[in-house]
């Protein structure tokens, strides 16, 4: 997730293999996937700032298939899943907040 064009956190998602084994492959939370927050490496906390700036948008999830050596940006979201603290880095909340006063201050 990016925030003012800077790396917050992120997710991944995976399906326990019983999951997988019935034969899903969505990696939904609501479909059985596991959420967990991890440490991405520059290289792909800098695609998921690229992505933002790209698009230019100030808060935005960003999807990332890694396959090899190779990652690559699959969707992004500009409506994020928001949830436990421990998925973000610190002061993610306060610098949402922030982001969030701003946009109201300036669109009113």
């Amino acid at each position: 997730m990016v925030v003012d064009g800077e790396y917050v956190g992120a997710v991944e998602r995976r399906l326990p293999d019983a999951e997988r084994r019935a034969g899903r492959w969505k990696h939904n939370v609501h479909r059985g996937a596991v959420a967990e927050g991890v440490e991405l490496p520059p290289e792909h906390r800098e695609l998921a700032e690229d992505a933002a700036e790209a698009l230019d948008i100030d808060w935005l999830g960003v999807d990332i298939l890694v396959s090899g050596d190779r990652a690559v940006v699959n969707e992004t979201n500009a409506r994020p899943t928001v949830d436990a603290a421990t998925k973000y880095d610190a002061g993610f909340y306060d610098r949402l907040a922030a982001l969030i006063r701003r946009t109201a201050r300036r669109d009113r």
